[in-house]
């Protein structure tokens, strides 16, 4: 009867190990899952950066406009990470891009404001 009860240990104690390994495999497996899902939205913030600037330099404000809400919506996914250097940097190049825009866009009012003649103004 000993003999069985110390099997039984034995038994659960190689049971508990066992499900303490899976346990930290499933917490690893989610890690990664996670990490590979910030990696690509990174990419993606990085990608609507680049078309944005892109757009920017061609006058395109459309577009332009398109591009910032994409940026808007993606940087909110990394508020919580937001003190992560890498992370803390292409936010940082999102606001300075937003500065541009808006710079760009008053600089390009005031342009048009002058060439039209002050009476059409006020049609």
């Amino acid at each position: 009867m000993s003999r069985i009860r110390e099997k039984a240990t034995e038994s659960e104690a190689v049971v508990r190990n066992i499900t303490k390994d899976l346990q930290r495999l499933d917490l690893a497996k989610r890690n990664l899952s996670n990490s590979m899902a910030l990696l690509k939205r990174l990419q993606m913030l990085v990608t609507a950066l680049a078309q944005l600037e892109a757009r920017l330099a061609a006058k395109e404000y459309p577009e332009v406009a398109h591009a910032l809400g994409a940026v808007g919506e993606i940087i909110g996914l990394f508020k919580e990470y937001a003190t992560v250097p890498p992370i803390a940097r292409v936010i940082r190049r999102a606001e300075e891009i937003k500065g541009k825009v808006r710079s760009q866009v008053d600089a390009d009012l005031d342009v048009l404001q002058v060439s039209i003649p002050l009476s059409r103004q006020f049609r």
